[in-house]
Formats: structure tokens, C-alpha cells, sequence
């Protein structure tokens, strides 16, 4: 798959070439968190869950700058932020210093691989956000992360995870090569545009997410920092038979709708995942 479309292809090509990375790196996290309005109509139902299933310990997997131990403040007694990137748990470890939040730890891991996780018991719940969720591009990698989560500490496990309905799916070419421009200020004080697209691809339920930030955002040399990133847009059905099919049980916990953006108003589920420890 090229990994940029349209007029980012173009930026890709120019000389001086502008540095490519990941939409998750540094440079990318310190631009888009201050640009991103907080997402809160996920929290009531992730509550509902917690106290359903009398969770005290959450593990937020791909937490990134820390939302959910904010927003879920007073529904665990123990957190912990696990995230294979460092510049978001920058940004997450800046809030807690000026946060008078408690019981809250961060761990830059990568779930992908083996990993374990020490005094924890049945009272814990892994929790992933859909943008967590869809960053696991096929069934080969969504069956890793659960293996390696069933692994992580004795006892049974829960995973609370949000996927879209799957009557929204037909939904998703509507935002097929939207491109959109922002402006950012730079630290040096001087105004910057900041170029955001994606690309849907149909065949493939993915989506192609580009950005590029013009020289002088993040003191990068003319022209700038090109990003990428690919999303799987996974769906309820979908999920529940990759899951079911590796020996997990999938329930539906509640259902949520989404507030803002382009997709506003189109339904997610939340769902309970009680993992085969086997």
C-alpha cells in the first residue's frame, strides 16, 4: 500500500524531501494535542461497564496522552498507561506533574510483544478506545494483542474495547480524500499551516491518514515533516469473530454515539471481551 495519496504523494516527491514518520511520533504529538478537542461521549458507558464488572485497576492500552485516566477519575483505584510511543506519555507524565490525580503509572510498552504486569488480579480491566482498537491492521496482529494481554498476569481478564456498528460502514467513503487545512503557531510565534487527509480504502476497510507540517513548526528544516498512518476500521461483527474464533467470549456492554467531527451521531458499542487464559 503507497503510504501517502494525492497532494501528499506530491510533498513526498519534492527536494529538498520532507522527513517521513509516523503519525505517533514526537513531532506529530506535540502538534495534534493541543488542535484536538477531548472526546468524552465514550466515558459514560466505560463507568457503567466499571462498576458493572466492580473493576478497581484499569489498564488504558495505547492511552496516549492520557485522557481516559482523567476522565475516569474516581471509577479505579489504580491505573496504568501503556503506550509504544514516547511522545504522547511525555505530554501524559506533563499533565499528571500539575494533576492532583492519584494511583496513576505510565509504562511506554509495546503489546505487540510479550510483556507482563505484576499485582494484578480479577478486579483489573484492559480498556482500548476505537482509535486503539482500529490501529491494529489485521486479525493476525488483533489475536496478539489478546494473546499477549491474556498472558500479562494470572487470573481471568476483561477487555472493555470500542468498535463501530456495523450498519456504519457503508458510511466511511464519505470521507474519502478529504483534505483539510489548519494553522498552527509555531513556538517561534510565527503562524504555520498544517495540511490533514485521509483516504479510505474500501476494499480494505482502511483508512489512510496523512498530515504534513510545514517547516518551522517543530524546528524542522524547509520543507517539513510528512506523516502516516493506517487504520483498520473494525466493526462489532467483525471483532467478535476474529475474537470468538481464537477462543475468547464477546458480549455487547452498551451502546455509544459518537458527539463530534464527521461522524457524529453514528453508533459505537462498547465490548466486554472475557479472554481464553488457556
Amino acid at each position: 500500500m503507497n503510504r501517502f495519496f494525492g497532494m501528499f504523494r506530491g510533498i513526498a516527491a519534492l527536494e529538498p524531501a520532507p522527513r517521513q514518520v509516523s503519525f505517533f511520533d514526537d513531532a506529530f504529538a506535540y502538534w495534534d494535542h493541543p488542535m484536538s478537542s477531548v472526546q468524552t461521549w465514550d466515558v459514560a458507558a466505560l463507568v457503567r461497564a466499571c462498576e458493572s464488572l466492580k473493576i478497581e485497576r484499569i489498564v488504558d492500552v495505547g492511552c496516549g496522552t492520557g485522557r481516559l485516566a482523567f476522565a475516569l477519575a474516581g471509577a479505579y483505584d489504580t491505573y496504568i498507561g501503556l503506550d509504544s510511543v514516547q511522545g504522547p506519555l511525555s505530554i501524559f507524565e506533563e499533565l499528571l506533574r500539575d494533576s492532583p490525580a492519584t494511583g496513576i503509572e505510565t509504562r511506554l510498552m509495546d503489546v505487540l510483544h510479550p510483556f507482563s504486569l505484576e499485582s494484578l488480579d480479577r478486579r483489573t480491566a484492559f480498556v482500548m478506545g476505537n482509535v486503539t482498537v482500529n490501529s491494529f491492521r489485521d486479525s493476525d496482529s488483533l489475536i496478539t494483542l489478546m494473546r499477549n494481554l491474556s498472558k500479562s498476569f494470572e487470573g481471568p481478564k476483561s477487555v472493555l474495547l470500542s468498535v463501530f456498528s456495523d450498519e456504519v460502514i457503508d458510511k466511511f467513503p464519505a470521507f474519502d480524500h478529504v483534505v483539510q487545512p489548519y494553522t498552527f503557531r509555531a513556538p517561534s510565534g510565527r503562524n504555520r499551516i498544517v495540511w490533514r487527509g485521509i483516504h479510505y480504502i474500501r476494499s480494505e476497510h482502511k483508512l489512510l491518514h496523512n498530515v504534513f507540517l510545514e517547516g518551522g513548526i517543530t524546528g524542522e528544516e524547509w520543507p517539513g515533516v510528512l506523516g502516516n498512518h493506517i487504520e483498520r476500521v473494525w466493526t462489532e461483527s467483525a471483532v467478535k469473530a476474529v475474537l470468538e474464533a481464537a477462543g475468547h467470549r464477546c458480549t455487547r456492554a452498551d451502546t455509544m454515539y459518537v458527539a463530534d467531527g464527521g461522524a457524529k451521531g453514528w453508533p459505537v458499542r462498547l465490548m466486554h471481551v472475557t479472554l481464553d487464559t488457556r
